[in-house]
């Protein structure tokens, strides 16, 4: 489907007979999900209005977290030291293979 179909097809939708602006982007619908930190974070919200996921406890938040922290600590602590490694190892070729070649 071309744009001017496209328009076409949104202006006999909308009921509009005035010419718009030509644009790929199709129009969507808006959910909104509430006051933002209200009722946990956006990917609980999330989470809620696309699956039947119940209320969580005090408990069982604060289990899911620490498990997420578990899994996530880990990786980011080996990142961190990969990325040490890296660079410290990246200078100190530099700089020794500066001395040897002068």
């Amino acid at each position: 489907m071309n744009a001017i179909e496209k328009d076409a097809l949104r202006d006999t939708k909308s009921g509009e007979s005035s010419p718009a602006a030509q644009s790929d982007i199709e129009a969507g619908s808006i959910v909104n999900l509430g006051e933002p930190n209200q009722g946990g974070d956006a990917a609980l919200r999330f989470l809620k209005s696309q699956h039947a996921v119940g209320a969580l406890t005090a408990a069982e938040e604060k289990k899911l977290v620490r498990k997420i922290d578990w899994m996530i600590m880990p990786l980011m602590w080996s990142c961190y030291c990969l990325q040490y490694l890296d660079k410290t190892l990246g200078k100190t070729t530099r700089f020794l293979s500066r001395s040897v070649s002068c």
